[in-house]
This record gives structure tokens, C-alpha cells and sequence, in this order.
């Protein structure tokens, strides 16, 4: 009799429209890393579960960098499908969402040079449809829920800081990622992250308080 023949490693299929933004379910750090523990191994229907607590994750990152809900679905699904090639060199005693990052961060970078103009979706839009519709797993404050005048000025104001200020705040507070872990995900030092996130908070107050940021139209 010949060799059983080992079949071929498949990667993970994209989403389905319907469900490519339901609702995440929260992993705890053990049940994580058993997780990835078992998709090394070979197990490709694991790795469906990493998908569905992090892909409004990747979704959110992708959009941050790209400004378009359809390149943003797209690039965060192509971007599980890079880390599913890759999750045999993750290390199991790190986090999973900053080396995942990683990945999503260099794949846009990488669509933004090649496609050098992209649609720029305003951020009013950008809170309708995307933030208050489909919260992500670390939740904001209830006041940032609700669609107040001051919400969107502050997401106006987010929007108006420098890349990595801009970066480093919504790492930090909605994505809630630890020093540690921002500090693997930029490949900069503790000492870094923290002056950093200082500068950006107090850019960010100060584009608040002196109300650079114009005012909603009445409707």
C-alpha cells in the first residue's frame, strides 16, 4: 500500500457580506492562546474563531488607514489570510492582536502606495455608520455613544492630529491595548509609547478646548 499523502494546508475563506461585521466574540488570554496553539497545529476551523473576535478590529485599523468601508472590509479579511500563512511564527506567549497589527498596518500601508488616491469618507459618516452601528469589543464610554455634537467634534478633532498621534490614541483607547502591547505593535520603546500617547492626549485636549475644530451645520 502507498503513503497516505498529507493534504494541502487551506487557508481561511473571506466572510460572507452578511455576517462579515457581527457582533465579536470576547477571547480570555488563556482560551487565546490555546486557540492559536490548535490553528499551528493545522486546525483550520480555530482560526474561524479568531476571525470573528477580532475582525471588527482589523476592520477599524484597516478603515483608520484607508478611509474606505469596502478597501477596509477587503484589506482586514486579506489580512487574517496573511496572519493564518504566518501563525506559525507567532509566539505563543505574546499577545495576538499586536503582532496581528502588524500585518494589518503593513498591508494598507502597502494598497496606499500602490493606489494613491482612495475615497476620504467624512467622519460624521464614518460615526453613522460604522462606530455607533457596530460597536467594537472594548466598547466606548456610553456618552461617546450617543450621536452628540461633542462626539463628532471630538472624532473631528482625532482626525485632525498627525498620523502617529493620531495612531497611538486609538491604539491605546479603543483598541485598549497595554504599553507593553503598543510597544510591540509600533516597534518603539516603553519610554517612547508613553511621552508619545502624553503629546497626543494634550494636542488632542488642546484642539478641544481652543475649538479648532469647525462646528456640526444645523440641520
Amino acid at each position: 500500500m502507498g503513503k497516505n499523502k498529507k493534504a494541502p494546508e487551506k487557508s481561511p475563506k473571506k466572510s460572507n457580506s452578511n455576517d462579515e461585521l457581527a457582533a465579536p466574540r470576547f477571547l480570555e488570554r488563556s482560551e487565546e492562546k490555546e486557540i492559536i496553539g490548535r490553528v499551528q497545529k493545522g486546525d483550520v476551523n480555530a482560526f474561524t474563531i479568531l476571525v470573528d473576535a477580532y475582525k471588527q478590529k482589523a476592520y477599524y485599523t484597516a478603515y483608520g488607514f484607508v478611509n474606505n468601508h469596502e478597501d477596509a472590509l477587503d484589506l482586514s479579511q486579506d489580512a487574517f489570510i496573511k496572519a493564518f500563512k504566518a501563525i506559525k511564527t507567532f509566539d505563543l506567549k505574546a499577545p495576538f492582536f499586536p503582532w496581528f497589527y502588524k500585518i494589518i498596518k503593513n498591508h494598507c500601508l502597502n494598497h496606499i502606495k500602490k493606489n494613491k488616491r482612495f475615497e476620504h469618507q467624512s467622519i460624521e459618516e464614518q460615526a453613522e455608520d460604522q462606530f455607533i452601528q457596530y460597536p467594537d469589543t472594548k466598547p466606548l464610554p456610553d456618552d461617546l455613544y450617543q450621536m452628540s455634537d461633542m462626539n463628532l467634534r471630538l472624532w473631528k478633532a482625532i482626525e485632525t492630529l498627525k498620523p502617529d498621534f493620531r495612531e497611538i490614541i486609538t491604539l491605546k483607547h479603543y483598541h485598549g491595548l497595554s504599553y507593553k502591547e503598543i510597544a510591540e505593535a509600533l516597534n518603539i520603546p516603553i519610554g517612547t509609547v508613553m511621552s508619545r500617547l502624553f503629546n497626543a492626549r494634550q494636542e488632542l485636549k488642546d484642539i478641544v478646548e481652543k475649538d479648532e475644530i469647525p462646528p456640526n451645520q444645523e440641520q
